[in-house]
């Protein structure tokens, strides 16, 4: 109806999680279906347990998640525009531990990533000084080339509900209130008063609906 069309790119991750995947996938058809956000192009990962770790550690750290997230914006992104029209917008929706990676992804492949939700979140992957450098020298970068919108939402249950991110995310979230950013940077804080599991079905809608 609409060839000329160009969707956005989300990148679901955790699909191994069927619940929360199917929730958040319900969630995205919800808000597009009453025009609250774009119809967008889905791809959704795996992280098996085996893998999830290696996956979402930096390649210096003995991880795999530059190689991974270079994969996705780059040879598996051009495979996705042989048969979509893709718009040069790329969400990326993790929890815990994909959380972790999508907010690594944000500043080490900052002109790849407009979004990020980030659910259970954690200051920096537990205080990993490199990440936070990495970051800061991203915000350094981006106040003297604005470049386009970037957006990072970040979330965690409460420590009263079993969320052991809780105090790490409160970290970050302080951290974040004390810093002066571009006005091409958006932020937003989200505290969860559920479980540590359930902080993805509580998040990702209201972030979603703010970032469109």
């Amino acid at each position: 109806l609409a060839p000329e069309r160009k969707f956005p790119v989300i990148y679901l991750f955790d699909l191994q999680n069927r619940i929360n995947y199917l929730y958040n996938l319900q969630t995205i058809d919800y808000l597009s279906s009453f025009g609250n956000m774009p119809a967008a192009v889905l791809v959704a990962v795996d992280f098996p347990g085996a893998v999830r770790t290696r996956w979402t550690l930096p390649n210096n750290g003995n991880g795999k998640a530059d190689s991974l997230l270079a994969f996705l914006f780059g040879a598996y992104r051009k495979q996705l525009e042989k048969t979509c029209k893709l718009a040069d917008y790329n969400v990326l929706i993790g929890h815990s531990r994909t959380a972790m990676l999508s907010s690594y992804a944000l500043a080490a492949f900052p002109g790849q990533v407009n979004a990020v939700i980030a659910s259970s979140n954690s200051f920096f992957d537990f205080d990993n000084p490199a990440q936070q450098a990495l970051f800061e020298n991203y915000i350094v970068q981006k106040e003297k080339q604005p470049g386009q919108p970037q957006f990072f939402y970040f979330s965690s249950g409460s420590k009263e509900n079993g969320d052991p991110h809780d105090s790490s995310v409160t970290k970050l979230n302080n951290y974040m209130s004390a810093k002066e950013f571009p006005v091409n940077f958006h932020w937003q804080h989200y505290r969860e008063n559920t479980m540590h599991i359930t902080v993805p079905g509580m998040t990702t809608g209201r972030a979603l609906n703010d970032l469109f």
